[in-house]
C-alpha cells in the first residue's frame, strides 16, 4: 500500500466500448523506512494514474466522481498475472482535499 495524494480526476470514454471511464491521476508520498528516514520514489514511479469503469464498477466511479485534487488516499497495488506489472487495485480515500475549487482552477 502507497499513500498518495490526488492531483487530478478526468472523465473520459472508450474508445471501442463507449463505456464511461474515469481517471485518477496520484502522485506518490515518500514511505518511512525502519530507520526513520524517508524513501521517495523515483520521479518516473512517483505519478499513478487509476481507472474506473462506470459499468464495470459504478460504486467506485460514482464515490470518486467529485474528488477534489490535495484529496489524500491509499493505494493498494496488484501485480498483473500476465506481464507481471503493477496496477492499482483499490484507493481509499484517507482524507478529503481541504480546497474549494474556486482556489484550485484559475
Amino acid at each position: 500500500m502507497k499513500r498518495a495524494i490526488i492531483v487530478g480526476v478526468k472523465e473520459g470514454k472508450d474508445d471501442k466500448t463507449g463505456d464511461d471511464l474515469l481517471f485518477i491521476t496520484c502522485f506518490k508520498l515518500p514511505s518511512k523506512m525502519k530507520t526513520g528516514g524517508l524513501w521517495f520514489p523515483k520521479s518516473s514511479d512517483a505519478v499513478a494514474t487509476a481507472c474506473f469503469n462506470k459499468s464495470r464498477v459504478p460504486e467506485d466511479y460514482e464515490s470518486f466522481h467529485n474528488v477534489l485534487p490535495g484529496t489524500l488516499c491509499d493505494l493498494t497495488l496488484g501485480v498483473n498475472d500476465f506481464n507481471g506489472k503493477t496496477y492499482i487495485a483499490k484507493v481509499d480515500i484517507v482524507e478529503e482535499s481541504p480546497f474549494k475549487p474556486e482556489a484550485l482552477y484559475i
